[in-house]
């Protein structure tokens, strides 16, 4: 029959971590670690691939630094901005799009000039 050896030292096995003097299986670790990866990988896959209605298509990148709109027909935003960012944005767009078309009210002393330029 097969014995263990004895060795003068304690010797760890592989699968054992201590970790501020607890001892953490190393399986238990990897599973641990490998659930946190697929979390967020699933969690970036959902920010990606998920509509929310804002009023204009909106499509998330990940090397954007702000929200750029083409034509209004499609935004492009941050992959880390928030649904209340993006509906923010998209409202402010509008605003400033829509501000833009419209005559000054008669009376008011403002040239059309001014008014595209605010």
């Amino acid at each position: 029959m097969w014995e263990p050896a004895d060795y003068p030292i304690a010797v760890a096995f592989i699968n054992d971590v201590v970790l501020a003097g607890h001892p953490i299986n190393t399986t238990l670790l990897s599973a641990v670690l490998a659930f946190l990866l697929a979390w967020i990988v699933l969690y970036m896959l959902y920010k990606m691939f998920w509509r929310a209605d804002f009023g204009l298509p909106v499509r998330r990148r990940l090397l954007c630094t702000s929200m750029n709109v083409q034509g209004d027909q499609v935004a492009f935003v941050p992959l880390f901005w928030s649904d209340l960012q993006i509906q923010r944005a998209v409202t402010a767009h509008w605003k400033k799009s829509l501000r833009s078309t419209i005559a000054p009210a008669p009376g008011s002393g403002r040239r059309v000039e001014d008014v595209a330029e605010a």
